[in-house]
Order: structure tokens, then sequence, then C-alpha cells
């Protein structure tokens, strides 16, 4: 996963804040940890979409991750941007290739 995000990108990343994975449930935590080469990158690759993605350039609907699972982008009734249902704590961080939204949420893959 860091050897994919060293690359050229450009990617969006949507990076959960510190505080985030300590309302992860200890078994789910468990789970992931247990897992580092398919659970955990999956976990991982579900945060990571790829193209240079700010806040104005998110529109309501599916958005592909480098998983392969989509995950949903909503606003909510102030114009917020929800990535599936989590608001962005921090936007629109550029980085070198790419930029990076912090999550107050860790996001997790359905099925």
């Amino acid at each position: 996963m860091v050897d994919a995000l060293k690359g050229a990108g450009p990617f969006t990343v949507f990076a959960p804040v510190d505080a985030a994975f300590d309302a992860v449930p200890t078994a789910t935590l468990n789970a992931v940890l247990a897992d580092p080469t398919g659970l955990m990158t999956k976990v991982l690759e579900y945060h990571v979409v790829k193209g240079k993605l700010t806040t104005d350039m998110l529109k309501d609907g599916p958005l592909m991750t480098l998983s392969g699972v989509n995950l949903t982008v909503s606003h909510d009734k102030d114009g917020n941007v929800l990535i599936d249902g989590h608001p962005i704590a921090v936007q629109n961080v550029q980085a070198t290739n790419g930029v990076i939204h912090a999550m107050g949420a860790v996001l997790v893959p359905k099925g």
C-alpha cells in the first residue's frame, strides 16, 4: 500500500484521524490486524481513490476505490460532503501526488 501511494498518482486519500481508530470495535480491529495481507490491505485500499478529487469535485453517488469496492459520496442539508455517511473532518489537504481528506471515522468496506 505504501509503495502504491509513493507512485506518481494522483490519489485522493480519505485518511482517518487517530481518534477514529478508538471508535472501531475491538473485534473488528483485531480481525483486521490479524490479516495484514488480506483484510487490512482491503480496508486500507478502501480509503484511496485514483485521481485528485477536491471536495467541490465530489458528487453524490458511488466512487470506486483501489480495493475495487465503491464507497458512497453524499451531501448533508448544509452541503457538507459525507463519505459512507461520515463527514470529512478536514478537507483538501494538498499532497505532492494528490489530496487528503481527514475523516473522523474509519471507512469499512461493505461485504
